[in-house]
């Protein structure tokens, strides 16, 4: 009796921005990044000073409802070594307003959900998901 592999595969598409992505329909977003390092003394890099309120401002754009003004994302800045993951944040928080932007009016949001947060080597660790909802929508 033999066995018969039922193998599927799925495409991986990488977008050089998350507008790229949006514009090309994508709906559902998987974002691989660095939060905040030197948050304490067991960083790799020590302490840094301002690093909590830059880590919890990662919090804020991958999980909380909450707006975030330009006025604070213009200036967000995370330390090196993180520091090239900084604009990818920014479009993340910026992400409600690209969508609504794109969509032409129709009634749409960003489900967002913090699946993990925390730091325990004094590097920021953010799990979430983003999902474009148009309203009365059935995807899931």
């Amino acid at each position: 009796m033999s066995e018969r592999s039922t193998e599927s595969r799925d495409e991986v598409i990488i977008y050089s921005s998350i507008e790229e992505a949006l514009s090309a329909g994508e709906t559902a977003l998987v974002v691989l990044i660095d939060g905040a390092f030197g948050l304490g003394d067991q960083s790799p890099t020590g302490a840094i000073n301002g690093a909590d309120e830059l880590d919890e401002l990662c919090r804020r754009i991958a999980g909380g409802g909450v707006e975030i003004p330009e006025s604070i994302l213009a200036g967000f800045q995370l330390p090196d070594p993180g520091a090239d993951c900084s604009t990818l944040w920014r479009e993340l928080a910026r992400l409600p307003r690209l969508v609504a932007g794109n969509d032409g009016g129709a009634q749409v949001g960003v489900g967002k959900r913090l699946h993990y947060s925390a730091s325990p080597y004094g590097i920021g660790y953010h799990v979430a998901s983003w999902q474009v909802e148009k309203e009365g929508s059935e995807d899931e």
